[in-house]
C-alpha cells in the first residue's frame, strides 16, 4: 500500500481536517486492507508513531523505518519522511537506510537541480515469511516522494536508480544483508527511467524481476 499521509500543520487543524481528524480514517483504511507493507509519504515521525499505536490497539503490529528529510544546523533530524511500515512478524526488516535525492545522496537535507525543498528516499530489505521454513523470499523496496516538476523528478529518479543498482550489485556479489537465508528467492524492483517505473511514489508503477540469492562459500 502507498499512502500520502499529508504532513501535520496548523492550517489543516483550523479548517477542520487536521491530522487528529484524519488519523481515524487512515487507521480504518489500513485495517480494512490489512497490507503487509505500507510506503508513506509526507508524514512526520510523530504521525508515523501515532499511526502505529492506533494499529497496535487493533492487534496490528507494524515496524517502521525511514528518517526525516531535513537537518537543523546539519545535525538535528526534522521534517517529512518517506517511511516503510512492515507488518511484523510476517514481514521483517533486515536492513534499511535513507538517502538524499541530490548530487550528494549521503548528505540528508541536501538539494540539487533547483529543488524547492530536500527530497529523500528510503530503501529496505524485507524478509517475508511464507510459512515454509525451507524457503522464503526477500524484497528490496524503495519508497520516495518525487518533485512535481518533470526535469527535477527525472534527475531525482536517475539518482535513485543509481543507488538501487548499487544495492542490487551488493546482493549479487553476496555483499548484501548477511541475514538473508539460503534458498530464499529475492525480488528486485527493476527501473525504467523513461517510463518512470517506481514502487512507491508519485504517479508511478512497478515491474518485478525474480531470481535466486547467490551465496559465496563460507
Amino acid at each position: 500500500m502507498s499512502f500520502n499521509l499529508r504532513y501535520k500543520n496548523h492550517d489543516d487543524d483550523v479548517h477542520g481536517f487536521g491530522w487528529e481528524q484524519r488519523l481515524p480514517a487512515v487507521t480504518e483504511v489500513v485495517l480494512r486492507h490489512n497490507p503487509d507493507i505500507i510506503g508513506t509519504q509526507e508524514g512526520f515521525l510523530q504521525q508515523i508513531q501515532e499511526l502505529r499505536e492506533k494499529l497496535y490497539e487493533h492487534e496490528r503490529n507494524y515496524t517502521a523505518c525511514g528518517c526525516p528529510r531535513e537537518r537543523i544546523l546539519g545535525m538535528i533530524p526534522c521534517g517529512e519522511t518517506c517511511s516503510v511500515l512492515s507488518h511484523w512478524p510476517r514481514v521483517k526488516c533486515l536492513e534499511q537506510d535513507s538517502f538524499a535525492l541530490s548530487e550528494t545522496f549521503s548528505k540528508i537535507g541536501s538539494t540539487s537541480w533547483g529543488t524547492a525543498c530536500p527530497r529523500i528516499a528510503t530503501y529496505a530489505w524485507l524478509a517475508v515469511d511464507t510459512g515454509d521454513h525451507q524457503k522464503g523470499y526477500c524484497l528490496l523496496l524503495l519508497n520516495t516522494h518525487l518533485d512535481h516538476r518533470r526535469v527535477i523528478r527525472s534527475r531525482s529518479l536517475i539518482r535513485a536508480v543509481q543507488h538501487l543498482h548499487f544495492l542490487d550489485m551488493g546482493v549479487s556479489k553476496s555483499m548484501g544483508p548477511p541475514y538473508i537465508p539460503p534458498n530464499s528467492t529475492i525480488f528486485l524492483y527493476s527501473w525504467d527511467v523513461y517510463r518512470r517505473h517506481l514502487l512507491f511514489g508519485s504517479h508511478m508503477s512497478t515491474r518485478i524481476q525474480r531470481r535466486q540469492v547467490r551465496h559465496s562459500p563460507n
